[in-house]
This record gives C-alpha cells, sequence and structure tokens, in this order.
C-alpha cells in the first residue's frame, strides 16, 4: 500500500470512508519527522488493506491543527469512521505497530 500525502480537505473526505486510516501530521521541514515518515511506510507493507496510510504537513494544512489541538509533531492520529479513536505522539514503531494490530482486528 502507498502512503500517501493528502491535505485538509482529502483528508475528512478520506477518513470518513477509508478502513481505520493512520494520519501522521509532520513538517516536511523538519529532519525530526523523517524517521515517522520511514515508519509508516513500513507499517503500510504490514498492514496492507486493513489499514489505511496518510500524512499531512501541518505548515501546509494549519486549519487541521488547530481542529485537532495538536501541541507537538509528530503525531499520529487513528480515525475509524470518521472518528478520532486513538493518537501518539512521536511513538516507536513497536508502539505504533501494537496500535495498528488492534485496530486491525477490530475490522477483521
Amino acid at each position: 500500500m502507498v502512503v500517501r500525502k493528502v491535505d485538509q480537505n482529502d483528508l475528512i473526505r478520506i477518513i470518513n470512508k477509508s478502513p481505520i486510516p493512520l494520519v501522521l501530521l509532520l513538517c516536511n521541514q523538519s529532519s525530526v519527522c523523517e524517521n515517522p515518515k520511514i515508519i509508516i511506510e513500513r507499517l503500510s507493507k504490514e498492514f496492507n488493506g486493513k489499514i489505511g496510510f496518510l500524512y499531512l504537513d501541518v505548515n501546509e494544512n494549519p486549519k487541521i491543527v488547530r481542529a485537532f489541538g495538536i501541541q507537538s509533531i509528530p503525531v499520529y492520529l487513528f480515525f475509524d469512521g470518521g472518528q478520532l479513536v486513538n493518537y501518539a505522539y512521536n511513538a516507536s514503531y513497536m508502539t505504533l505497530k501494537s496500535i495498528c494490530k488492534q485496530l486491525a482486528t477490530i475490522i477483521g
């Protein structure tokens, strides 16, 4: 599965109809956000077809930062049916894999 870059308009549409999307909010200009991109690319291969993986640059989409009350990046947001069901700030690969496993079992 491909990790897609989205903007705030795409994000709202996608989270309402995709199977449990994981959205990474990051700053493309920050070196701190390079590893999180690699992590979601790896997870997208492991959970292909079960979880949708997206990323959004907060500098290009400030409304999303305000809408979700984001205080720090990178942050991973997990949605199901358009609702935020979990989040993790600057989480490790193993932490995110565990969350993905739990959410993937919900949708079978």
